[in-house]
């Protein structure tokens, strides 16, 4: 619990900077009209919901092994808080001219991997344990 703190900090970042891009693109979409302009909205948007995913992402991550395995869920967290600061970082928040400065998917890739890794690691436990919290023997 006391990492989702600083997780969403450090996600807030991104996300402010994202929602002040699209803003500013739509605006100039409005005065535009353009293909361009379209494109610049249409990136944003990606940008925004792709920042807000990873960010419900490691939330998840954070609420699963807050509890009983903490030195996990740094080892799991050490990807997702790399690419954040990669994001911070790198600042893809900025008008496309040709192609983004920033490919989404390895992002999305990168916050989701943890993610399913410790969903795998609670479905083996729950499966080894019985709601008692005793081994199962069948």
């Amino acid at each position: 619990m006391i990492l989702i703190f600083p997780i969403a900090v450090l996600w807030a970042i991104p996300i402010s900077r994202a929602v002040s891009f699209l803003g500013y693109t739509k605006s100039i979409l409005n005065e535009e009209q353009t293909l361009n302009a379209q494109n610049d909205v249409r990136y944003g948007i990606a940008l925004l919901i792709l920042y807000l995913i990873c960010l419900v992402a490691d939330l998840v991550l954070c609420l699963l092994f807050a509890r009983k395995y903490f030195g996990l869920l740094l080892l799991l967290l050490s990807v997702p808080i790399w690419v954040v600061l990669q994001v911070i970082r790198i600042r893809p928040e900025e008008v496309t001219v040709l192609v983004p400065s920033i490919n989404l998917l390895p992002i999305l890739i990168l916050n989701l991997i943890p993610l399913f890794v410790g969903l795998g690691l609670v479905a083996v436990c729950k499966l080894k344990f019985n709601s008692l919290g005793n081994t199962r023997t069948n």
